[in-house]
């Protein structure tokens, strides 16, 4: 199912909402019951601030709060029941979930392309795009052969992933894997271990000892393919975690499904493809 698969779910008035769910939980049904203490084991569900002035005590109220934080915040869409839809008809966001597969959001969700698959390669852009894993996501393994913070195309990495970084309770795990040489081809340069110590510490210690957070960095013997792998989904980069200032240059990505992520996951395993890993080490 979608939400399973691909969402993040806004628990909305800090916490408010989850809680009525747990205190309710043994009044819906059995498939009800099961989705929603799914969506909860699998840290789907993210906090977000009151709105409104008052707590909601109906399904209406609930609604409202969900559609004010929406305008500052917008979301892909907010499933109701059928009777409270029918409140809010010219809200095209709020969707009736015994009728889900009639709203455009939702069928764009199911066919796993939602938003769009390409953006622009600017900073800005990938933040905006990134944002909600990285306020969320319990691991984050960055995957691209050419991330190297000696680099100007990769020199914003840190600031891009900022959000992970200044969390708190709790501290995401956070690695980066890349290849053991720099260039191509012919060109093609294997540098040693202590070489990418340097240039990983030299450039992302400070900033990461103030945010209080550390990153593991596995290098390997070679790979080609970029991705962003988390607890919560996996995205294929086309270009990796590099940036430009170049409105013109644009990238796509494609968003993969679960037993795709966990395939990628599996590669990158240093016990089960120790003989392909040359080195690891944590900058903190």
């Amino acid at each position: 199912m979608a939400l399973l698969e691909w969402c993040l779910i806004r628990d909305l008035r800090d916490g408010g909402w989850k809680q009525l769910l747990r205190e309710h939980m043994n009044e819906m049904p059995f498939r009800t019951r099961t989705l929603w203490k799914s969506l909860m084991r699998s840290g789907r569900l993210q906090s977000f601030a009151s709105a409104l002035s008052s707590n909601p005590t109906d399904d209406l109220q609930w609604c409202e709060e969900a559609l004010e934080v929406h305008k500052g915040s917008p979301c892909l869409g907010i499933l109701a029941s059928a009777a409270t839809k029918k409140t809010f008809q010219q809200e095209s966001t709020v969707t009736s979930i015994e009728n889900r597969s009639s709203s455009a959001w939702w069928k764009s969700l199911e066919a796993g392309h939602p938003g769009g698959p390409t953006t622009q390669r600017r900073l800005s852009d990938y933040q905006s795009r990134l944002l909600p894993l990285l306020n969320a996501a319990r691991s984050l393994m960055f995957i691209d052969p050419h991330l190297d913070p000696a680099k100007q195309n990769y020199a914003n990495f840190l600031e891009l992933i900022r959000p992970a970084l200044n969390r708190t309770t709790p501290k995401p795990k956070i690695e980066i894997h890349r290849c053991c040489s720099e260039g191509s081809g012919r060109d093609a340069k294997v540098i040693d271990g202590p070489e990418w110590e340097r240039r990983f510490g030299e450039r992302w210690q400070a900033m990461l000892r103030s945010a209080g957070s550390q990153i593991e960095v596995f290098i390997w013997s070679d790979f080609h393919d970029r991705h962003l792998i988390t607890d919560l989904l996996g995205i294929h980069l086309g270009n990796g975690f590099d940036t430009s200032n170049d409105v013109n240059k644009r990238v796509t990505w494609s968003r993969l499904a679960s037993r795709d992520r966990d395939e990628v996951q599996r590669l990158f395993d240093s016990s089960a493809n120790g003989s392909k890993l040359i080195h690891r080490f944590t900058v903190q």
